[in-house]
């Protein structure tokens, strides 16, 4: 059985980036909240995005590259 990962669905992604910039607000002006918006309605396919399991993973590291 060979599972694949389904491409980007450029529609619904395209979706949630017009009604981003619709919004009233300078266009952008949510930086990576908006980029993971865009990214995830074209990951999965919907341009509602609406989670009903939601997590938050939390990772740190001492090695160095940060300095």
């Amino acid at each position: 059985m060979t599972t694949s990962i389904p491409g980007i669905d450029t529609q619904a992604a395209a979706q949630v980036q017009a009604a981003m910039d619709k919004k009233t607000k300078p266009t952008g002006s949510l930086g990576r909240l908006e980029e993971l918006a865009v990214s995830l309605a074209g990951m999965t396919g919907r341009s509602a995005l609406k989670f009903s399991h939601k997590a938050v993973l939390v990772a740190a590291g001492d090695h160095g590259v940060c300095r």
